[in-house]
C-alpha cells in the first residue's frame, strides 16, 4: 500500500529525531471534541513514521510529511485526532490513506476538521452508514467509499474540488448536490440512477461520458449554454433548475 502524495496541507513539521516516546494529556488541541472523548496518552516517533495510544486504546498509526500527518490506519477505529503534537510542534491530520480502513467493520467515525484528502478505497466495503465531511476537504479520491452498502446519504461540503471515479458506487445513495467548487469528478461516481445536482459550471469529467445518461443530471438554468457548449456535457441528458 502506497503513500498518498498531498498536495494541500495545514501544518509543516520540525525535525523528527530518530526515536522517542512521550505520554501526554494534552496532545490536542483546546476545545476539539476528539481531544474530549479520546485523548492521547502515549505517542512514539521513529523517523517520519509515528504510533499514538488514545485513552480507549485504540491504536492509531500515522506519517508525518511536510504538509502535516497522514492517517495509515486506526484499530479500533472510533475517533480519529486531528494533530498530534512532536517536539512541541502541533502537526495536523490532513489525510486518510489508501485502503486505510478498507472493508473493516466500522459503521461511523467522525473525520477530523483539518482533513484535506481521503484517499483510494480509504472507507470501501466498511459498513458506514453515515458520514459527514468537513469543510476543510478538498480531495475524495477512486473508490474511496465503494461498497458501502448502508451508506444512503451524504451532504458534500462546499470548497471541496474533486469526487474520483466510483467514489460511491455500491452505495445506497439516491440524491446528491455538486458543490459549485467542484472542478472534477469521476463519471461513474454514484450508483445508476443517482439524481445529481450540480450547482456550479461544468466540472472536468473522468470516464466513460456514457455513464452520466444513467443518472438523472440537473443543472442551473442560468449556466445552460456553458453545458451545453462543453464538448463533454452537450452528450449528456439534462434537466434545468432555477437557481
Amino acid at each position: 500500500m502506497g503513500i498518498m502524495n498531498i498536495n494541500t496541507g495545514l501544518a509543516q513539521r520540525n525535525d523528527v529525531p530518530k526515536n522517542r516516546t512521550t505520554n501526554t494529556n494534552t496532545g490536542q488541541a483546546q476545545g476539539n471534541a476528539i481531544a474530549k472523548e479520546d485523548p492521547i496518552t502515549m505517542l512514539k516517533v521513529q523517523g517520519d513514521k509515528g504510533a499514538a495510544t488514545l485513552m480507549s486504546g485504540a491504536k492509531v498509526n500515522f506519517q508525518i510529511t511536510d504538509k502535516g500527518c497522514i492517517i495509515l490506519n486506526q484499530l479500533p477505529l472510533t475517533y480519529i485526532p486531528n494533530n498530534f503534537v512532536v517536539e512541541g510542534k502541533r502537526l495536523y491530520v490532513t489525510a486518510i490513506n489508501n485502503m486505510a480502513f478498507y472493508h473493516s467493520k466500522i459503521c461511523r467515525v467522525p473525520l477530523p476538521d483539518t482533513l484535506v484528502e481521503i484517499g483510494k478505497s480509504a472507507f470501501a466495503g466498511t459498513l458506514i452508514d453515515s458520514i459527514e465531511f468537513p469543510y476543510s476537504l478538498r480531495i475524495i479520491e477512486q473508490d474511496a467509499f465503494k461498497d458501502c452498502q448502508r451508506l444512503n446519504s451524504i451532504r458534500l461540503n462546499e470548497g471541496l474540488k474533486m469526487i474520483g471515479e466510483f467514489a460511491f458506487l455500491g452505495t445506497a445513495v439516491k440524491r446528491v448536490d455538486i458543490p459549485a467548487s467542484v472542478t472534477e469528478i469521476g463519471s461513474a461516481s454514484f450508483p445508476n440512477g443517482t439524481t445529481i445536482r450540480f450547482h456550479g459550471e461544468p466540472p472536468k469529467v473522468v470516464g466513460e461520458m456514457y455513464y452520466l445518461n444513467q443518472y438523472t443530471v440537473y443543472i442551473p438554468k442560468t449556466l445552460k449554454e456553458k453545458y451545453l457548449s462543453d464538448n463533454y456535457w452537450q452528450f449528456v441528458r439534462l434537466n434545468e433548475y432555477e437557481p
